[in-house]
């Protein structure tokens, strides 16, 4: 869609609903796995790619950063793929405590993560563990 609305000449809106959205238990929205996971942040990198290629990611830098810290939390709850979350999209690090897709825990953990805190961020981590959760 992204890449679609860029070269349109023109986009209109009218005012109808002219699909009709329906929710099944087998879409991958209702069984969301490490594939999409990973597919969710390859579409992100995609378009943050294709912005800056086009020169206007500046304009869609806090939204962009907020859709990758969300699509890669799971990143940040496992010791083992911190540097992957630390990669992905790292200017992500300057919205942390603006984004609306993330709690309050995991803002905390993802400021440390991306803040040279790594071990306050393993910490925390493991303590999520042991209290399972």
């Amino acid at each position: 869609m992204v890449k679609l609305c860029f070269f349109a000449k023109t986009i209109s809106t009218i005012p109808l609903s002219l699909y009709h959205y329906r929710q099944q238990e087998s879409s991958i929205i209702h069984n969301l796995n490490k594939k999409t996971a990973t597919d969710e942040q390859w579409v992100y990198s995609d378009i943050i790619f294709f912005l800056q290629q086009h020169g206007i990611y500046y304009k869609f830098e806090q939204v962009m950063a907020w859709r990758t810290l969300k699509a890669s939390q799971e990143l940040a709850l496992d010791i083992n793929t911190f540097d992957k979350f630390c990669l992905y999209n790292p200017v992500k690090k300057k919205y942390i405590f603006k984004c609306p897709y993330i709690g309050l825990k995991l803002k905390i953990i993802t400021w440390c993560l991306t803040h040279g805190l790594r071990s306050i961020a393993v910490l925390i981590v493991k303590m999520r563990k042991i209290l399972k959760r």
